[in-house]
């Protein structure tokens, strides 16, 4: 019989990004269906993790860890008529993901004062072999602590960095990475006090040459307006020498009579 995926596990990195919008049941989606597919014997999924599950509860597609890598397993084939997930919208960003998902992903960036920790899966180092974090322009020569994991190493900077900029992590004259710093963003948070907030603020501080317009856009611009140019009378004026110039025609048709 036929079986239709039934949900995805959307919080997983192999599907973020790819739905604008998604339950977590994935019933507002046209997800891909099969009318065969395998069961692992001895049932479950050995451990490993199900990214995409039938409405039979069966694993439709997981995700297995093995030694530093990971196995994304398929339990319905991809040939023939048995599925329609090769020809199926999914089909791209999964397979795209999974190829993606093979190398090392380091980040852009690191925070001063938070991430100070730096995975380096290629780099080795051997007898009394010494890093340094250097950054010439702001004069910073540092030693970070390293640790060996059998398949790389994992670089510490342990709050040494205080200036933000790139650096050159050298192993001896040999520059292996360069890492950027940054400071934390949390001063582009803005938060505002609203009107009535900035009058309790202005007569808390005697602050009376302070002048607080409405939020009507309208009286925005027309507030800005009357600080930069003045009150501009000139259509007064004009209104004015129209009013006096019917006037005297008045005065001069029937002042005769």
């Amino acid at each position: 019989s036929s079986e239709k995926v039934q949900s995805l596990a959307t919080d997983d990195p192999l599907f973020t990004g790819v739905f604008s919008s998604l339950s977590k049941s994935g019933e507002s989606v046209d997800l891909p269906k099969t009318d065969g597919y395998f069961v692992q014997s001895g049932g479950g999924n050995s451990g490993g993790e199900v990214l995409m599950k039938l409405r039979s509860g069966s694993s439709f597609l997981s995700r297995h860890i093995n030694d530093n890598g990971q196995v994304y397993l398929f339990y319905s084939p991809f040939s023939g008529q048995t599925s329609n997930f090769s020809r199926h919208a999914i089909f791209v960003p999964v397979i795209y993901r999974i190829a993606l998902s093979s190398g090392h992903q380091t980040p852009l960036s690191w925070v001063i004062g938070e991430n100070d920790r730096i995975e380096l899966p290629s780099l080795t180092l051997t007898g009394d072999q010494v890093l340094h974090l250097v950054n010439p322009e702001l004069g910073t020569d540092v030693i970070p602590g390293n640790r060996s994991t059998g398949t790389g190493t994992i670089v510490t900077v342990n709050n040494q960095i205080k200036l933000a900029g790139h650096y050159d992590l050298r192993k001896g004259n040999e520059t292996v990475s360069v890492p950027s710093f940054n400071f934390n963003r949390n001063e582009s948070d803005l938060k505002f006090f609203n009107t009535g907030e900035l009058r309790q603020q202005a007569a808390k501080f005697n602050l009376s040459f302070i002048n607080i317009p409405d939020g009507n856009p309208e009286s925005i611009a027309a507030n800005f307006s009357e600080i930069n140019q003045g009150v501009r009378l000139w259509k007064y004026c004009i209104m004015l020498a129209l009013l006096f110039l019917a006037f005297e025609i008045a005065l001069l048709k029937f002042w005769k009579q």
